[in-house]
């Protein structure tokens, strides 16, 4: 009878135990959505932009925004995080707004404590150190010597006459702030109405995420005998670098007005 005491003691002592690994809680990160852009080419941390979404109004001075490699020499956990020295971070401060956009300082290091390099890819991350959660970019990012605003775009054309038209189209850099490029009334790249290369070639000028100028020269072969057009107009550059324009033109179809075109940046093909 005494050994089943013993045993009894023994399994009373435990459960507690067990219960309350069971039903500890687990740390969620307040960050819904992040990504990271390359703003620049000075090769260095200053070169970042990391933009992170709030799944709700959070209140906090511990967040900071951390950069690591996509293959660091130290495992990335809520413990190594914590233990970052102040260099390796920058904090941010929440309030009552969802969405944060910080540019990162020129000397910030990675989480292994090391400059950023050209040839290296990175992650980043938005760690928590009140809960201890952590979110982080769902690609990798390298150094690139592009312009950030230079790359594909998708996205539709809605104006008096007409609404939902797919278009596509690619840009350049073209010097100091001036951006060019093909244009397909297609949402693949690919020409429409007869035309050979493109539906024509697209001109902007882009400086601080506003576009002081739009211009779309608009070629169209097969379409209502020939159906050349002149768009103009302006517009602004979203947190995704995601172009929003507003136009007028003409063309065969007649006089547009309250146009917009919204071309939605392709970061992976």
């Amino acid at each position: 009878m005494k050994k089943y005491f013993i045993i009894l003691f023994v399994l009373l002592s435990i459960l507690p135990l067990a219960c309350r690994d069971t039903d500890m809680p687990t740390a969620v990160s307040p960050v819904e959505d992040i990504w990271m852009h390359d703003l620049a080419n000075d090769e260095n941390a200053s070169d970042l932009q990391v933009l992170f979404v709030l799944s709700e109004v959070y209140a906090s001075k511990g967040l900071r925004v951390i950069i690591a490699k996509e293959s660091p020499q130290t495992p990335i956990s809520s413990e190594h995080l914590e233990t970052l020295e102040s260099g390796s971070y920058t904090i941010v401060n929440t309030s009552n707004d969802l969405s944060y956009k910080i540019r990162l300082n020129q000397n910030q290091l990675d989480s292994d404590g090391e400059p950023l390099a050209h040839d290296v890819s990175y992650m980043a991350y938005v760690y928590s150190a009140e809960s201890g959660a952590f979110s982080y970019t769902a690609e990798a990012l390298a150094f690139s010597d592009n312009h950030i605003y230079q790359g594909k775009y998708k996205g539709d054309w809605s104006d008096n006459l007409f609404s939902g038209i797919a278009i596509s189209c690619s840009i350049e850099g073209k010097g100091n702030a001036l951006f060019r490029g093909p244009v397909y009334i297609s949402g693949n790249f690919t020409p429409a109405f007869g035309a050979t290369n493109d539906n024509g070639e697209i001109k902007m000028e882009i400086a601080d995420d506003v576009i002081s100028s739009f211009e779309f020269n608009q070629h169209a072969p097969d379409y209502m005998g020939g159906c050349p057009g002149l768009y103009t107009g302006s517009g602004i550059v979203d947190d995704n670098f995601n172009l929003i324009i507003n136009f007028t033109g003409d063309d065969c179809d007649g006089h547009h007005t309250d146009g917009i075109m919204n071309f939605y940046r392709v970061w992976k093909e």
